[in-house]
This record gives structure tokens, sequence and C-alpha cells, in this order.
């Protein structure tokens, strides 16, 4: 569930830069997981009132379910920091396709 792929599957990019080039991506997550928590506890004051404890076990098992999710995202997000999606090649391989059909 947790395994990097060493390239990705869609455009084939080297997912290993440097060792530091992930670490992005942890800040990213570690932002999104904090954007979790923000609009779990907005609606904790303002609409559902639970107990702090319940609260808090409810958060917690909240964001390990979603971590792979989150870990998805942030990743995506980081490397699109460093990669603008190449539209020439998409639609010289939608052109290709389509001679074929």
């Amino acid at each position: 569930m947790f395994k990097l792929h060493k390239t990705c599957s869609h455009c084939h990019l080297e997912y290993e830069h440097e060792p530091s080039f992930f670490y992005g991506a942890l800040y990213v997550s570690y932002a999104i997981s904090s954007g979790w928590f923000m609009i779990w506890y907005a609606l904790q004051s303002y609409v559902l009132h639970w107990d702090l404890l319940p609260f808090a076990i409810f958060i917690t098992v909240f964001i390990v379910v979603v971590a792979p999710l989150t870990l998805r995202w942030s990743r995506l997000i980081w490397l699109n920091f460093f990669y603008k999606f190449k539209k020439e090649y998409k639609q010289q391989k939608h052109e290709h396709h389509h001679h074929h059909a």
C-alpha cells in the first residue's frame, strides 16, 4: 500500500530524483492532514459538539484511514510543482490513436 513505484505509470517519469525530493511531498501531506483537522474541528465546534475524547479518537482514525489518499495527493501535488503536463505529447498520442480507428 505504501510502496512507491519507481516510475509513474502515466508518463514514466523517474520518481526518485534525490533523497530530498519527497520530503517536499511530506510537507504537502502534513498540510493536507492539517486541513482535514481544521475542517473537522470547525464541524466539531459549530455542529457536532462531541466530547473531547470521542472527537480525538475519531480524528486520529480518520487521518489514519485517509493517509494513503493524502500521501497520493501530496505526491501528485509535489510532482506537479516540478513538471507541467506535456499537452503536445497527449495530443500527438490522441491523433495517433485516431488513425488506427
